[in-house]
């Protein structure tokens, strides 16, 4: 960070720990190479981690946020969202509050930022009402659901913390 006094404001989507629904570990064969998409696999990205090395290199990010902040006046803004994990949906934006809460953020506001766009019901050339909704998600995320659509995952949470001061 550049000298001078700390910033009153960050924003950030955290990494989230390996799971089956973001393609983080998609890789894609050709006859002359093999594609790694997502976080990609070099040592200490913590992206790839889970368990106990992800929550503790998580919790170094958060506290030094935190610290980076002005007290009193400094916020923070965390976009995330839940995941599935061996077949169930992991309350990952729970747990990140926990998280940056226990360092000392005061949560002010959570919103839910809706990855459905809902336009309605129009008339199709056959003749029958269609409903005409636009979810926002990855290519992966689309086959995950449509073979678990109990597993569907409709918004991302957006929390708004405050550097209690």
């Amino acid at each position: 960070m550049p000298e001078g006094p700390p910033p009153a404001l960050a924003v950030s989507s955290p990494p989230y720990e390996a799971n089956d629904q973001r393609g983080g570990h998609t890789r894609v064969a050709t006859e002359k190479r093999v594609a790694t998409y997502g976080y990609g696999e070099a040592d200490g990205n913590i992206g790839n981690d889970i368990g106990e090395t992800f929550w503790s290199a998580a919790r170094a990010i958060v506290a030094q946020t935190y610290a980076a902040l002005r007290p009193g006046d400094g916020h923070a803004v965390w976009v995330v969202k839940s995941f599935v994990r061996s077949g169930q949906i992991v309350d990952f934006p729970g747990q990140w509050r926990q998280l940056c809460e226990s360092v000392g953020f005061v949560t002010l506001h959570e919103h839910h930022a809706s990855l459905v766009e809902d336009n309605g019901v129009q008339l199709a050339t056959d003749g029958n009402h269609q409903s005409k909704r636009k979810k926002r998600m990855s290519f992966f995320r689309r086959l995950h659901e449509a073979k678990f659509p109990e597993l569907a995952i409709d918004f991302e949470t957006v929390y708004c913390m405050e550097k209690a001061g």
